[in-house]
């Protein structure tokens, strides 16, 4: 009976340690406060400066990623992969603080089918518009190769960092953490 005990304690073990990723221990996930501040100084950057801060965070999140050309980048900003899968990201940080629209998506969605990629994430700070929204789901599942794009806005990226340290992020954009409890 001793050694059924033991047989499924280190099942349990090892089944809890084998999903856990090791690479990014959660310590201190961001706070409320501590992302708006990113958002804020995010909105503040250069286009570039985004794109770059963009390839960090999903280097963070796992992916391998890489910067096309600052210009001429045909459509696409940052090339992720994750398991043997090609994404293309395109980022938006427009300073007029307009949401993304159609033309946008469908820049991105040229990019793609070009290189027969099947996921694409239009990524903004400053949100969507309709046209944008109703034009993704419109292309989605149709049958060029084009699987999915994502629009993401910087909130929902952050929160996808909700597993991981948040001094990684604030060190993205300069933020010493223990100046960010004192900023409100």
């Amino acid at each position: 009976m001793g050694f059924i005990i033991i047989i499924i304690v280190c099942s349990v073990f090892l089944g809890f340690t084998a999903g856990m990723d090791n690479k990014h221990k959660v310590v201190n996930p961001l706070t409320k406060e501590e992302k708006l501040m990113i958002i804020n100084k995010v909105k503040n950057f250069s286009g570039r400066d985004f794109e770059i801060f963009s390839k960090e965070i999903y280097k963070i999140l796992g992916y391998k990623a890489y910067l096309t050309a600052a210009t001429n980048d045909k459509g696409k900003d940052v090339v992720l992969s994750k398991k043997g899968e090609k994404i293309f990201v395109e980022c938006k940080n427009h300073k007029n603080r307009n949401s993304i629209g159609r033309p946008d998506v469908q820049k991105l969605c040229g990019a793609m089918v070009a290189e027969n990629i099947t996921k694409g994430i239009l990524l903004s700070v400053n949100g969507f518009n309709k046209n944008c929204i109703d034009y993704c789901k419109k292309i989605k599942g149709k049958k060029v190769t084009i699987d999915s794009i994502e629009c993401i806005d910087i909130i929902d990226l952050l929160e996808s960092c909700s597993e991981i340290d948040g001094k990684e992020i604030l060190d993205l954009c300069g933020v010493n953490r223990e100046m960010s409890d004192k900023v409100v």
